[in-house]
């Protein structure tokens, strides 16, 4: 868990049976909730119980040892594509400033004026607001609209905030509420030229 903690995989394979206390369902159960990465499970022998256990928590595949190499391609690509990030901007439809993400197994709007920032972690975001945080697989490529926005600017190559909760702008940081994000020298120049100062 530390290692994903670490550097967060794309996908993770995890035998049912492991050594020491607790099982592969309990890993998946896991990493699901924390981070959403998607999971595929193997397994030699299944009883029915514990196949009944696997099946609650909606792997995408279950593969049994010794499993043949096509077999492991076709389930991980599959795996993968169900898991593709979708980003949709609204454009005013209904009447308010927000975007729809697919978070789980649903599309989650988010209103602009709950959005605090945006990070990139390689393949995975993390979309932080007033009162949640969640973790997309997806990369900060997926939310470049962001640009288009007045509130929003890219202050660092990993980072989109809110220009509107900015609590405070230092040399190499700037802070929202408990937050620091890393400020550039370029950026920084930019940021003061895009918010109101006064002398």
């Amino acid at each position: 868990m530390l290692s994903l903690r670490k550097n967060l995989p794309d996908l993770v394979i995890l035998d049912i049976r492991l050594n020491g206390p607790g099982t592969g369902i309990d890993v998946a159960r896991e990493i699901y909730d924390r981070w959403k990465i998607p999971f595929l499970f193997i397994s030699s022998n299944i009883d029915p119980k514990t196949m009944s256990e696997v099946l609650d928590e909606v792997p995408h595949s279950i593969l049994n040892k010794p499993c043949k190499p096509d077999d492991l391609i076709v389930s991980v690509k599959l795996a993968l594509s169900k898991e593709a990030p979708q980003v949709t901007e609204n454009e005013d439809t209904l009447g308010e400033d927000s975007f729809f993400m697919k978070s789980e197994h649903a599309y989650q709007k988010i209103v602009m004026d709950d959005l605090l920032y945006v990070k990139g972690e390689g393949s995975y975001t993390k979309v932080q607001l007033k009162k949640e945080r969640i973790v997309l697989r997806a990369t900060l490529k997926d939310f470049d609209f962001l640009e288009n926005r007045k509130e929003m600017l890219r202050v660092h190559r990993s980072y989109y905030v809110n220009l509107k909760y900015i609590d405070s702008i230092h040399s190499k940081y700037l802070t929202i509420q408990e937050y620091e994000i890393p400020l550039s020298k370029e950026t920084k120049e930019l940021l003061l030229n895009r918010i109101q100062k006064v002398r």
